[in-house]
């Protein structure tokens, strides 16, 4: 009896310490991985979304049926190795059965889009965005609609704090078919409890919101319509009520991320796997929300040949020359 007592107590010790290993190792990669300076990034999108369609007109559901199926794919290049960050980005976005590429360029505050159905790069360098005129104060002010990197570091520590060592699962080794050739990888397998992932989308949430770069252009805005009653404290306690009381009304169905870390501790590819379902009732409410994410990363600290497009009056137009019009397909999607 004693020896079975010994032997239980070894499996359950090196349990554990197989345990807190794995956590450790998956930790590790996550770390190594927000690192990487250069190299290229695929991304895969699939959004399922459905809605309460009851008591809406026919109008309305055709324009929320637009919404029910959202597909992005991208490849991204960059190199964050030198003074200037270096990006190109080739993506196709579809929605509401209407495919849009879209490629993005960056060098430094330097940026460009380039529009097919326009046949011409959108100029979207700092210099001529803070030139905007008075009349396109909107896109100034939501051109800098995007985190800060402190609000991103803080979103990276709290989901990395989100799981504990008994919900992270190694897996089996394999090899995985890469742009580079075959990777041998050990798979990671990560399920947070429930009631965590609500915790983490609260808490990112007052991250988000409570952003600087957020808080201004908002402020801004409020600013251009004279509310003189406005205050930011006051909106951001009414958007976080308001939150926390829609939080009532969702269940995470099921949430796994599957992550494959190679040889040299990166994760090459994450999966991730989302099912929300909402049961309020309100017509045109969402009441059922499916995604799956894939990443992949490959030529990892590789030199990479980006090269930023040459912008002159034939070949690209400014933010205010676009805004006397879009081309009737986008018009007809976002009306």
């Amino acid at each position: 009896m004693k020896k079975l007592s010994v032997i239980l107590l070894l499996i359950l010790l090196l349990t554990t310490a197989c345990s807190e290993n794995t956590f450790e190792d998956y930790q590790t990669a996550l770390a190594k991985t927000e690192t990487i300076k250069r190299g290229k990034l695929n991304t895969n999108m699939d959004l399922n979304l459905t809605f309460n369609t009851e008591d809406l007109s026919s109008e309305d559901i055709k324009r929320v049926k637009n919404f029910e199926k959202v597909a992005y794919e991208g490849t991204m290049s960059f190199d964050y190795t030198q003074d200037e960050k270096m990006v190109s980005s080739l993506n196709l976005l579809s929605l509401g059965g209407l495919g849009m590429n879209f490629d993005f360029y960056m060098q430094g505050d330097q940026m460009a889009l380039y529009i097919p159905m326009l046949g011409k790069f959108l100029d979207l360098d700092s210099k001529s965005i803070s030139q905007m005129s008075e009349e396109n104060n909107d896109l100034a002010a939501f051109s800098n609609l995007s985190l800060t990197d402190e609000s991103i570091s803080a979103l990276e520590q709290i989901w990395s704090q989100t799981f504990e060592a008994d919900e992270v699962v190694k897996g089996e080794k394999s090899t995985m078919e890469t742009p580079e050739g075959d990777v041998r990888v050990v798979k990671f397998t990560v399920t947070p409890e429930k009631e965590k992932l609500k915790e983490f989308v609260n808490k990112a949430s007052r991250i988000v919101i409570e952003d600087s770069n957020i808080k201004e252009a908002l402020e801004s805005q409020m600013a251009k319509s004279n509310n003189q009653d406005f205050s930011w404290e006051e909106t951001l306690t009414e958007i976080m009520q308001d939150f926390e009381e829609s939080m009532q009304y969702w269940e995470v169905k099921q949430f796994e991320v599957v992550d494959f870390i190679d040889v040299d501790g990166y994760i090459v590819e994450s999966n991730v796997s989302v099912t929300i379902g909402f049961t309020a009732s309100k017509p045109g409410s969402l009441t059922d929300f499916q995604m799956d994410f894939v990443t992949s990363y490959y030529e990892i600290e590789k030199k990479q040949n980006i090269e930023f497009p040459e912008l002159t009056e034939e070949n690209s137009v400014t933010i205010e020359s676009l805004q006397q019009g879009l081309p009737s397909t986008y018009e007809n999607l976002l009306n």
